[in-house]
């Protein structure tokens, strides 16, 4: 049964990481009171969706379009997004 006092993370997903998901949100328990940092957030990501397992390492988590650290703390009733990999030239 789930705990009543976790909480919850609707991470939002774009471009590749949306179809290789095949979905734009990505709903994730976090712990009772816990914090969670951006990097424990990726780790859960690519947990919970393994098609996403290879991209989460090189990803970021932005929190109301505010790139974190892996060591920030992530808000879970902001807007939480998951950011990859961006490449050109």
């Amino acid at each position: 049964m789930a705990d009543p006092h976790a909480v919850m993370f609707e991470v939002r997903l774009f471009g590749p990481q949306a179809q290789l998901a095949g979905r734009r949100v990505l709903e994730l328990d976090g712990p009772a009171g816990g914090a969670v940092t951006a990097g424990q957030l990726l780790e859960r990501i690519a947990e919970a969706c393994p098609a996403l397992a290879a991209s989460a390492p090189a990803s970021r988590v932005a929190v109301d379009h505010r790139v974190l650290a892996p060591e920030d703390v992530v808000d879970p009733a902001a807007e939480v997004a998951l950011i990859g990999l961006i490449s050109g030239g």
